[in-house]
């Protein structure tokens, strides 16, 4: 929860990351990354709130973190 001194009322947050992450190689590009973090940030969503999804680039290796 968040709460503003000047607010009453907490504001409940939740907030899900997709990240991609690597080394450049030679089949890899800023799309590839994108699209490789943008696919982590769906599965992050559906697979409820308060997730970090994580894909390595380079090998394909996924894992989540729940907080």
């Amino acid at each position: 929860s968040y709460h503003h001194k000047d607010q009453e009322d907490c504001i409940h947050l939740t907030v899900s990351i997709g990240l991609a992450y690597g080394l450049p190689g030679p089949d890899s590009s800023p799309a590839r990354f994108l699209r490789l973090a943008d696919q982590a940030l769906y599965r992050a969503k559906h697979n409820g709130r308060n997730r970090l999804e994580t894909v390595q680039a380079n090998g394909g290796q996924h894992h989540t973190t729940n907080h």
